[in-house]
């Protein structure tokens, strides 16, 4: 870097922070003006430094130079490619356009920071934008509308835990209701904002709370505590800074001090704000406080400072379009004329007011009208866009929900131990689990389009009984049909059902077959017949035992009776014949019980 570009990168950083000290001086329009020559002798910081001039310009009420650099700020954004500091600067310069009346304009803009802010996924400025939105909406007299934006941005910032932009959020709706003239329902809501300013430490937002429970409360009837709100309210504006809204404070406090009979104050107080005004170089302002000041004037007998402050009101309005503050300028100081003895220029003045009441509502509501139509053409296209982007998100949701339970319900039939294979009308294969394409030995993809009796005739007739063949016989569930599969490692049977399914007109569009491996179960129901049978057959040989054993054990004590008879007869007997054949008697007799008690020790 060169010695005159370091020369300029320390006078923006000297600028920038001289601007930082003021900020803290509360001399806003004085910080920004430095932020401003800071941003133009230093490019790289433009878009940042542009902001900072913007919001500055915003809180001293200088909205037009606000719109300036808030413009400034979006183009160095853009640049970037900051989508999130787009959103920002778009919300300030459609606060901006706020502050000048310009509500068709500050409406459009705002929606474009919305829309930003939620691209960028900057929840904040989407509820900083939503509440704005119902801010505009209440000064076109919209309340309905903009109590609900108010409540949109309420419930965003609760989510977000941002309690200083829920109270901000809490005062707009109040001063919805209070312009409904629900004055409950607006304190309701302004002593919540009061309290989440006190806990948080809000010193900004605090005084507009205050001013707005001045404000409901004198509306209530109760004009010395809002007196009490408005001082409080003063006295935390000025410690917080923004001149414009000290003004606006001070205005309230002088009209409430005329209304209670207490023209001093009343006067002391919009002194005050006109300074002010001028300091900020608020034109509109000090027509409006020179009128209120003209005001008290009048009511405290000085007609010719009254009349003074009311000219001077006018001339400050001499190249503005009729609006209520020159309407009532010019009705009062006709009145002034008039009581001053002044006829002539009391006339003229009543019939330039009767003109400027024409021209006034004639023009007001053609201005309403329009911004009325654009805010709601542009609400219309926005609630349709949202409602298109509301539709695209849950046919986003369920594409996902569908292609997460296809995933799944593949996932199931890959890893179930059964045939599944789906066939259309047609008698073709349209979807199949795994296992049934390893039968064939195949990658399910391969098989899809095939024809369900060629691929799979070895299932035998629940699948080649196709729809096509033989529909009238499939249109009820076949259950149970065991078929048996020859493949590479033998015989397989498989427990069969098919299932007709129907299409989207109602009308039969082809059937599922789930096939289930049942062959171990045959093996093992075959195995447990013969083990039935052989112990069947022990049974019964072990009964023929006891049967034997019974019958040899009976037998045996038989033929003891026997041989005891012939070993007596053979000792009677001398003749030799007879002895020799009772002998051999004797001696079957023997072996026949060792028969015996061989079979009694078999059983």
């Amino acid at each position: 870097m060169d010695a005159s570009g370091s020369e300029q990168e320390e006078r923006t950083i000297s600028d920038e922070i001289k601007g930082d000290r003021l900020l803290q001086e509360s001399s806003h329009e004085k910080a920004a003006e430095f932020f401003n020559r800071a941003a133009a002798s230093h490019p790289a910081e433009q878009s940042r430094l542009y902001h900072k001039a913007a919001v500055s310009f915003w809180k001293a009420g200088v909205f037009q130079k606000a719109v300036t650099a808030f413009k400034k700020a979006i183009q160095g954004c853009r640049q970037d490619g900051d989508r999130a500091g787009e959103a920002r600067n778009t919300l300030g310069l459609g606060a901006s356009y706020h502050g000048l009346n310009r509500m068709s304009e500050s409406y459009r803009v705002m929606h474009d920071a919305l829309k930003a802010a939620e691209e960028s996924g900057d929840l904040k400025i989407v509820a900083d934008a939503t509440n704005w939105l119902g801010i505009i909406c209440k000064d076109q007299g919209d309340f309905s509308l903009a109590v609900d934006h108010h409540k949109n941005a309420i419930e965003l910032s609760r989510k977000l835990g941002n309690e200083q932009d829920e109270a901000s959020s809490l005062n707009s709706l109040g001063l919805a209701h209070y312009h409904m003239e629900n004055y409950p329902e607006a304190m309701e809501c302004f002593d919540k904002a009061l309290d989440i300013h006190r806990s948080s430490d809000d010193s900004w937002g605090l005084p507009d709370t205050l001013n707005s429970i001045g404000m409901t409360l004198r509306k209530m009837g109760r004009p010395e505590e809002a007196l009490e709100y408005y001082t409080e309210a003063l006295e935390a504006r000025k410690r917080a800074g923004g001149l414009a809204r000290t003004a606006n404070i001070l205005n309230n406090m002088g009209n409430l001090c005329l209304s209670m009979g207490n023209t001093d104050n009343a006067i002391k107080y919009h002194k005050e704000a006109l300074a002010i005004r001028g300091e900020i170089s608020s034109r509109s302002g000090m027509a409006s406080s020179l009128l209120n000041l003209g005001e008290a004037w009048k009511k405290d007998g000085k007609l010719h400072k009254s009349a003074s402050c009311l000219q001077s009101s006018l001339n400050y309005q001499q190249n503005n379009r009729p609006d209520e503050i020159m309407m009532d300028t010019i009705g009062m100081l006709a009145e002034v004329r008039s009581a001053l003895g002044d006829s002539e220029k009391a006339y003229d003045l009543s019939v330039q007011a009767l003109e400027t009441s024409r021209v006034l509502y004639r023009d007001l509501l053609k201005k309403r009208l329009m911004e009325s139509r654009e805010i709601l053409e542009t609400e219309h296209r926005v609630r349709e866009a949202q409602l298109l982007r509301s539709k695209n998100r849950k046919l986003e949701d369920l594409s996902d929900m569908l292609s997460a339970q296809k995933e799944q319900l593949q996932l199931i039939l890959d890893y179930v131990p059964a045939v599944i294979v789906f066939i259309n009308n047609e008698g073709t294969v349209i979807r199949l689990n795994r296992y049934a394409a390893r039968l064939i030995g195949k990658e399910p993809i391969e098989l899809v389009g095939g024809a369900a009796e060629k691929l799979f005739g070895a299932l035998g007739r629940t699948i080649q009984s196709s729809p096509r063949r033989n529909k009238e016989d499939i249109s009820e569930p076949l259950m149970n049909c065991e078929e048996t599969v020859s493949l590479k490692d033998g015989d397989h049977v498989y427990l069969c059902h098919r299932v007709p399914f129907k299409g989207t007109e109602s009308a039969f569009d082809g059937m599922v077959v789930f096939a289930v491996d049942i062959t171990e179960e045959k093996r093992a129901e075959r195995s447990r017949r013969e083990l039935s049978e052989l112990a069947g057959r022990a049974i019964r040989l072990e009964s023929l035992g006891y049967l034997a054993g019974s019958i040899a054990h009976d037998f045996n004590n038989l033929l003891l009776g026997i041989m005891g008879n012939v070993e007596l007869v053979i000792g009677r007997t001398g003749d030799a014949q007879s002895r020799n054949n009772l002998e051999n008697a004797s001696d079957s007799a023997r072996r026949a019980a060792s028969l015996c008690t061989q079979l009694m020790a078999f059983s």
